[in-house]
């Protein structure tokens, strides 16, 4: 499919060209590519609010932090 582009000798995949049919992943002598579905990665917030929410909810934090934020 052409999704794997090599620069500066290191490869990349190019996510817009990727299929995901993971012929790569079998295709790789230094098994250097892992094939992982969508489904299992971590959503991504959209925001740095977003972003903080989710960290400061993490850490157990978000309550302090907006009591702090309201006073």
């Amino acid at each position: 499919m052409g999704a794997i582009e090599m620069k500066e000798e290191v490869a990349f995949v190019q996510t817009e060209k990727c299929i995901g049919c993971g012929l790569c992943v079998t295709a790789c002598p230094a098994d250097a590519i892992a094939f992982i579905r969508r489904s299992d990665t971590l959503e991504i917030p959209a925001t740095n609010q977003e972003m903080l929410g989710k960290v400061l909810t993490e850490k157990g934090k978000l309550a302090k932090f907006t009591k702090l934020m309201k006073s």
